[in-house]
């Protein structure tokens, strides 16, 4: 309808307001299904849910409790006993743990599988594992089955409880039977083994420690042995104990081979000076000065040699007085003659064939025999020899220099080789005194400390045994049991039951919001036929009660007794809704609503009865027009029989309109009712055209017009009807309404009819 179109804000009665959408076209809808399943609960809808069924819920529970709590009790007497022991030593346990030891130099830090028990126990669950394991409870097994034969593992790890206390490096221990002499006799294995075992934990531990240094120890050893014989073949191949001292030493003696051949050189330099002078002085080659040295050496020379010499002195003296032809002469001479071939025989005998062969002798030769000629003679010798042993010495020296350099050059190359061998075995050397210390203190350590585990309580198993109370634990267990079955029934009826529970939830499900509030109260009933045929004035009175006439109901005022703010707040309910409508209207034509539900006894009648009243008692007219023709109840509700016959009905082919019936003696609500009678069938009256025209007819003359539907809101009979209105309201009741069923109804309406669904109206509100 074209004045409904708009949207405008309205109230339901409640304070709140929503926002009426217009009409929407087919396409509008397309998309719009039912599935909620997916959206989240949210804590109201738990705590909804838990104030709906609270009844429920303690009823479960206390079934429950009750239940619980006596099963528990009737249970056998368990007895319980328990103990608290240290898992660390106890400096560890007073902070007093040294943390200086030899051990914790090792490289590489402990040595594995080092840590003691106390340190195995930061790992409590892997500890409590161990301490439940067959290993070590199956002694006490076999000592409990004495007492026992039905005694076995399973039944022991079930009873037995090991737990860490807090943060705490304490293990507390408890076990449980129905039998005192075997929770007494058991405990007392537990302990004796649990300290049993930490003590040969500790040794096992120290042991493998041990065994781990003396593999490590044999180690290190071969790994000094390696380097030391690697260090001395080393020295070996190059002849050197200590590179630092032979370098020194190679160094101190190539200084001192440099200095004496510089001093050889000097002596060198001296000695050719003095052999140059000498050989100036004899004029003599140094083989001639050889043999004049030689020669001098020879008595038969000497005396030969002076000989002639005595005979060159006469024959000079001779030569003076006498001539050179002279017999005198000639006989010193010939004298002098014979000689010669007897010193060149002694000079051959003396130096050999090979010197008077060269011609080496001569006179001149002969005449430095003298005593300073044979003096320089020598000397010239001498330092001929001298000259040569020192040009040797020069030689071998400066060969003996190189040599030296190049060995000092050699043993700065070795260097590098020999620093990392020797660093080496420094530092195995090193590890091997650390391993050896640490061996040294491991093995005190295992002939002199034992810490094992100490019971901190429960050690005296002296104290009798009683029960284990179990009073607050069947309360508690109760409590817990009930409270979770409880709330188990609880969700599960949630889960079952698909009905609306309040407004916000239906708005938001059916995206229509809510028109209004209609709230639950007493048992209120249709509005009586009074005697005068006068119904409900508009002013003073809406509500009614029951009488004792079946059928026949009486009008209830405010000041009437049974009156109550119950009975208040549903007239009110109507008067926002019809205040709402009407404001909805105010600039068009009145409008025409089809009151309807998702299917029958969710009060639509009782709705749109009601909200005729309202509109009366705001001033206003209102017709109502039964369209339920199957089941028509709006005259029944007001107490008017149903015509046997009316001329005035329309008929087929007839263009007469009916008659109304006035409902309250001011004339501000009637009603228009067909009677089934004279139709063939709902179908044939609704596609009547003459139906068309009731509508448009009493449009000019009502301000409001509600028509009641059947039933259903997807019954062929409301779907013709909705073609002949404006907009269509929707009643449903909550805690009743299915979810699917609204849903589907609306989903359904909403693709076949082009009429709006303005809002929800909420029957069956709880009023608090």
């Amino acid at each position: 309808m074209e004045d409904l179109k708009h949207t405008e804000p309205i109230a339901n009665g409640d304070g709140r307001h929503y926002i009426l959408p217009s009409r929407p076209s087919f396409d509008d809808y397309q998309g719009i299904t039912d599935d909620h399943d997916g959206e989240d609960i949210e804590l109201r809808d738990i705590l909804a849910a838990l104030k709906r069924r609270w009844k429920t819920l303690l009823t479960v529970s206390a079934v429950t409790f009750v239940g619980a709590a006596a099963i528990y009790l009737g249970l056998p007497p368990v007895y319980i006993r328990s103990f608290s022991m240290a898992v660390e030593p106890l400096d560890r346990l007073t902070g007093q743990d040294s943390g200086t030891s030899i051990l914790n130099t090792i490289p590489g830090g402990l040595i594995p599988g080092g840590a003691l028990p106390g340190g195995v126990a930061n790992d409590y669950s892997s500890l409590i594992t161990v301490l439940q394991s067959e290993l070590v409870l199956n002694p006490i097994v076999q000592v409990a089955q004495a007492q026992d034969p039905d005694f076995d593992y399973e039944r022991l790890l079930e009873s037995l409880s090991i737990t860490q206390a807090g943060g705490a490096k304490i293990l507390d221990v408890s076990f449980r039977a129905q039998n005192p002499d075997l929770v007494q006799l058991v405990v007392a294995e537990l302990q004796a083994a649990y300290l049993d075992y930490s003590t040969e934990t500790q040794q096992m531990g120290l042991i493998r420690r041990l065994n781990d240094l003396d593999v490590q120890v044999e180690v290190q050893r071969q790994v000094v042995s390696t380097t030391q014989t690697a260090l001395a073949q080393f020295q070996s191949e190059n002849q050197i104990l200590d590179l630092r001292a032979a370098g020194e030493a190679l160094e101190l003696r190539r200084n001192t081979v440099l200095l004496e051949q510089q001093n050889a050189r000097i002596t060198l330099e001296a000695t050719l000076e003095t052999y140059n002078n000498l050989r100036n002085q004899l004029g003599l080659q140094p083989a001639e000065a050889v043999f004049v040295a030689n020669l001098s050496e020879s008595p038969v020379y000497q005396s030969l040699l002076a000989q002639y010499r005595s005979l060159e002195s006469e024959i000079a003296i001779e030569s003076a007085r006498f001539r050179a032809d002279t017999p005198v002469i000639q006989a010193l001479q010939d004298k002098q003659a014979q000689l010669l071939p007897l010193l060149e025989a002694e000079i051959e005998r003396n130096l050999g064939n090979a010197v008077t062969a060269t011609g080496s002798i001569t006179p001149q030769t002969l005449s430095y025999q003298g005593s300073i000629g044979r003096d320089l003679a020598k000397e010239l010798v001498a330092s001929v020899n001298q000259i040569q042993v020192l040009q040797v010495q020069d030689q071998s020296l400066s060969q003996l220099y190189n040599a030296l350099s190049n060995q000092l050059g050699s043993l700065v190359n070795l260097g590098s080789d020999f620093r990392e061998i020797e660093r080496n075995l420094t530092l195995a050397e090193a590890s091997l005194q650390r391993l050896l210390a640490a061996q040294q203190e491991l093995k005190l350590q295992l002939e002199a400390e034992t810490n094992p585990w100490v019971i901190v309580s429960g050690y005296d198993l002296t104290t009798p045994l009683e029960p284990e109370s179990r009073l607050l634990r069947s309360l508690v267990l109760g409590f817990v049991a009930s409270s979770v079955l409880g709330l188990g029934v609880v969700f599960l009826l949630e889960m079952m039951d698909q009905s609306y529970h309040d407004a916000n939830s239906a708005s938001k499900e059916t995206q229509l919001p809510v028109l209004a509030l209609i709230p639950w109260g007493r048992p209120l009933v249709a509005p009586a036929q009074l005697p005068q045929r006068s119904l409900v004035a508009a002013q003073g009175q809406s509500f009614v009660r029951s009488t004792d006439r079946p059928g026949v109901q009486q009008p209830l005022s405010a000041d009437q007794p049974g009156f109550s703010s119950e009975q208040s707040q549903f007239e009110s309910a109507f008067q926002a809704l019809e205040a709402n409508l009407h404001l909805l209207s105010s600039n068009s034509s009145p409008p025409v609503l089809l009151v309807s539900s998702s299917a029958s006894g969710e009060g639509k009648t009782t709705v749109a009865c009601h909200l005729a009243l309202a509109s009366a008692r705001a001033n206003r007219k209102a017709l109502l027009i039964d369209c339920d023709l199957e089941n028509p109840q709006v005259a029944q509700y007001f107490g008017i029989p149903y015509p046997a016959h009316s001329p005035q009905l329309p008929i087929p082919g007839s263009a007469a309109l009916p008659t109304v019936t006035p409902l309250t003696k001011d004339g501000r609500v009637d009603l228009l009712h067909f009677p089934a009678s004279q139709f063939i069938s709902p179908i044939d009256l609704l596609t009547n055209p003459q139906f068309d025209l009731l509508p448009k007819k009493y449009r000019d003359e009502y301000d409001l017009i509600i028509l009641d539907s059947s039933g259903s809101l997807n019954t062929a009979d409301t779907k013709l009807i909705s073609q002949h209105v404006d907009a269509v309201l929707l009643v449903l009741r909550l805690e009743e309404t299915d979810k699917s069923v609204v849903n589907g109804a609306i989903r359904d309406f909403r693709m076949v009819c082009q009429v709006p669904i303005l809002g929800l109206i909420a029957n069956g509100i709880k009023l608090r």
